[in-house]
């Protein structure tokens, strides 16, 4: 029980992490503004959210997350190209996606063996043959001693 749910506590984490960061990028994209042509530098360029700075030829457009049409973009960063961390950061979410989905399956195989567990230790009790079998031996055996104690069996 405590396993599952660290796991859906790691899962509802992502999502909303996973949420913000859509709202955030959602946010940069809708509020692209004008004037980023008057940025001289990478700098200045990247400062701002809405500008994007095309390194292969040195200028300043409007852009967001998503890039732009010239080469070798930079967004909020001058240091690499933003198409080489998009590939990177899709690559990240589509692990953390795929490490989701292996604990989502081990968790419910882990409960489903679980049960056969469960079932085989049941089929193993030593019952008289005229009685019926329970679903809870356990409460039985308990309910058995306690008939035996008082003389009610």
């Amino acid at each position: 029980y405590q396993r599952r749910v660290r796991v859906l506590s790691l899962m509802q984490i992502l999502t909303i992490f996973s949420l913000l960061l859509l709202c955030f990028l959602c946010k940069v994209s809708a509020n692209n503004t004008t004037g980023c042509g008057a940025k001289t530098s990478c700098g200045d360029c990247t400062g701002d959210l809405n500008c994007v700075w095309c390194h292969n030829d040195g200028f300043c457009e409007d852009g967001d997350y998503w890039g732009t049409s010239c080469g070798g973009w930079r967004w909020a960063q001058c240091e690499a190209d933003g198409e080489t961390l998009l590939i990177v950061e899709l690559c990240a979410a589509g692990a953390i996606v795929l490490i989701c989905l292996c604990c989502v399956i081990r968790c419910f195989c882990c409960r489903r063996r679980r049960k056969y567990e469960s079932q085989a230790e049941y089929t193993q009790l030593d019952t008289d043959p005229g009685e019926t079998r329970s679903a809870h031996p356990r409460t039985d055996e308990q309910r058995k001693r306690i008939y035996e104690k008082y003389g009610l069996a």
